[in-house]
């Protein structure tokens, strides 16, 4: 099924119309724009830091917890106990 929605989706992407960024009048682009870098002025909005505040925890425990699993083949075994 999820074959056929790939399937589907991918035929849909080739009937989209071409739009490619447009630059402003005047505007150069810089390394840094493409790159990305100018993101980090996101940093100096005072909401930014309390979305990393409240975000942190959930990375912590995914980056803890995701070493850990098991793989299916262990998994399925039943009467073996990776804990």
């Amino acid at each position: 099924m999820v074959a056929i929605a790939s399937a589907v989706l991918g035929l849909f992407s080739f009937t989209l119309p071409a739009t490619p960024p447009q630059a402003q009048d005047g505007e150069k682009q810089s390394i840094g724009s493409i790159l990305g870098l100018d993101a980090l002025k996101l940093l100096g909005d005072r909401n930014f830091p309390d979305v990393l505040y409240c975000l942190s925890p959930y990375l912590y425990s995914i980056g803890f917890l995701l070493p850990k699993r098991q793989p299916i083949s262990i998994r399925n075994r039943g009467s073996e106990s990776y804990w």
